[in-house]
């Protein structure tokens, strides 16, 4: 059933799209969640402490005061240690339900990328889509969101309790009164790990980034020829493709095997260093206890602690390639949502109020590249309520001239008016929401044709819908589908014929009634009889409307109020029908082609 109710969208206020680097970006999306966030951090810190550091104090005030007889001469001491570490551990282990909302936390920061995500696909220009995969571009997004999810869990899980096993060392050592120098040497094991950690993880990084780009490069080519499934049989390609599919397998492979060479030497070095500070603490307790300076029970809580950090180096060493593995992953994410907008709505943005539609182009400047402009200096008026049809040949900046009405692309000179308002100065969404475009190419969703004509508006009631199929005859041929009008129509209207495609776009533009209409070739994927019924159609369809069509068979604009003939970027020629064929220029010569084609 088609949801129409309205959900919160994601926001880029406050968003650091300056950058890609993680840690802005990690605290951007946490930012909701700080309260929550700043008492699991809290609560995972006491937790960890109190294991490694407060219980074995504990445990070792208790022998100690057997140890030195205090225990016999004052009882109680024996009786409030014990009190004191039954009340702690049972706090501690009540606290631990609280972390069930750890992994809730990575849930939900994991659902906002995803989210924002796909905003920032809509916000990007056309230009950067035409030129993206649209597999790597998802692959970005759920890659990303996922490691942001276990970012989050690896901070709880890995990196407090890395922490905090340190804290709760040098506090147990402490408050046995052991010399400072345990703390210094604890510490310095932390610090020359840490470093070590963070300068060997760069050159895995490196590796890790180059993996994640081939394989958002393997997945948008393997995407493609998914996409083109009927070319690929058509012309026995499945051979290639399997082909190109086990070369990109192969790349990957060799970049996996060269991070996990890397990743085990980084193992290594970091389990030496820590292997160095353990048997350096060791040998220190062990002379100072030899030369009886230090009691056996302090003894032993070193030799904890120094057990107790190693499995914690241990398994952190272990957990940290897959740290730099989420950080790439989730930076591949921020670089697409810091990525440059090339067309925004200005600070003070009003909607799109269309009275008239009348359309100004004043002086338009426009190049995809520099070095070729298609507009220079091009002068348009429509009038309101005017049918005004564009012929030209490929390249003459027909297409161009639609994309940079919807505000697809802004000019670089001067200004695009619609009813006195520029175009640059309201909304992109009370733009488009003004303007009905049926295109060339259709673009239809794998959902059912009631849902596909109902995008035009998506209030639409279903009796609103199947008006619309009637009024672009699609009605007959959609009550005939397995499904009816709850029929799916398959990726891209693929279990549709082009005219009937067509016929949805057109069904899709009338129930959207907007008073602008913009027909790119709408006719073009219909034979002689469905053209026919189709005219009738939009007829009705364009009323007061203004109107811009695009055509390659000028059969279908020859009855429109005005006809513009383009050529490399210009206006070459402009009038009537009949006034264009008295000219004897390229629209007559066009005509005359078609005709005797005919």
């Amino acid at each position: 059933m088609f949801s129409r109710h309205k959900v919160a969208q994601p926001t880029f206020q406050g968003a650091p799209v300056h950058t890609n680097h993680i840690l802005p970006w990690v605290s951007f999306f946490l930012r909701p969640h700080r309260r929550l966030f700043a008492v699991l951090t809290v609560n995972r810190l006491f937790r960890m402490v109190f294991f490694v550091g407060i219980q074995p104090l504990l445990i070792a005030k208790m022998v100690q005061a057997f140890e030195n007889g205090t225990a016999y001469a004052n009882p109680s001491i024996m009786w409030n240690l014990m009190l004191t570490f039954a009340v702690l551990s049972s706090i501690v282990y009540v606290l631990i339900i609280v972390c069930t909302e750890e992994a809730k936390l990575g849930d939900r920061t994991s659902r906002s990328a995803r989210l924002l995500g796909l905003a920032q696909l809509n916000r990007l220009s056309v230009q950067w889509h035409e030129e993206s995969d649209s597999g790597g571009k998802l692959q970005k997004i759920m890659t990303g969101s996922i490691g942001l999810r276990q970012l989050i869990r690896s901070y709880f899980l890995n990196i407090l309790s890395f922490i905090a096993g340190f804290i709760g060392s040098a506090i147990a050592l402490v408050g046995m009164g052991l010399p400072l120098i345990y703390v210094a040497m604890f510490a310095g094991l932390m610090v020359t790990y840490i470093a070590a950690a963070w300068w060997s993880s760069i050159f895995v990084a490196r590796g890790y980034d180059k993996q994640n780009q081939l394989l958002e490069n393997l997945i948008g080519k393997v995407y493609e020829f998914v996409n083109a499934s009927l070319t690929v049989k058509i012309f026995n390609l499945g051979d290639h493709v399997l082909a190109h599919a086990q070369e990109g397998e192969q790349t990957g492979y060799k970049q996996s095997s060269q991070i996990y060479t890397l990743d085990y030497c980084r193992w290594i070095g970091l389990n030496f260093i820590g292997l160095f500070w353990m048997l350096l603490i060791t040998y220190v307790a062990i002379t100072q206890t030899l030369s009886q300076t230090l009691s056996l029970t302090a003894f032993a809580l070193v030799v904890y602690q120094v057990l107790k950090v190693w499995n914690m180096m241990e398994d952190f060493t272990s957990m940290y390639s897959e740290i730099i593995e989420q950080s790439s992953a989730f930076k591949r994410l921020t670089t697409l949502l810091a990525q440059h907008v090339q067309v925004t709505d200005i600070a003070a943005t009003t909607p799109l109020k269309v009275e008239n539609g009348a359309i100004e182009f004043r002086n338009v400047s426009f190049a995809y590249n520099a070095k070729h402009p298609v507009f220079e200096g091009l002068e348009l008026n429509i009038l309101p309520g005017e049918k005004v049809g564009i012929i030209g040949r490929s390249g003459s900046g027909k297409s161009t001239l639609i994309k940079l009405l919807l505000r697809f692309y802004d000019p670089v000179g001067n200004e695009i008016i619609i009813d006195r308002q520029n175009i640059r100065t309201v909304s992109q969404d009370s733009l488009r929401q003004n303007i009905a475009v049926i295109p060339q190419d259709v673009s239809l969703f794998n959902h059912s044709v009631m849902d596909n004509i109902r995008y035009g508006r998506l209030a639409a009631t279903d009796d609103e819908v199947i008006q619309a199929a009637q009024l672009a005859n699609a009605d007959e041929f959609i009550r005939k589908l397995p499904a009816g009008y709850q029929t799916l129509v398959g990726e891209k209207g693929a279990k549709l014929s082009g005219g009937q495609c067509q016929r949805i776009a057109i069904a899709r533009a009338i129930l959207k009634d907007a008073p602008i209409l913009i027909l790119d070739e709408a006719t073009s994927a219909l034979d002689t009889h469905s053209e026919q019924l189709i005219q009738a159609s939009l007829a009705r369809l364009m009323g007061r409307k203004t109107v811009i069509a695009i055509a390659h068979r000028l059969s279908t604009i020859a009855a429109l109020d005005r006809i513009l003939v383009f050529d490399k970027g210009r206006i070459v020629e402009e009038g009537t029908h009949q006034s264009l064929l008295a000219q004897n220029g390229l629209y007559a010569k066009l005509w005359q082609s078609q005709t005797m084609h005919n």
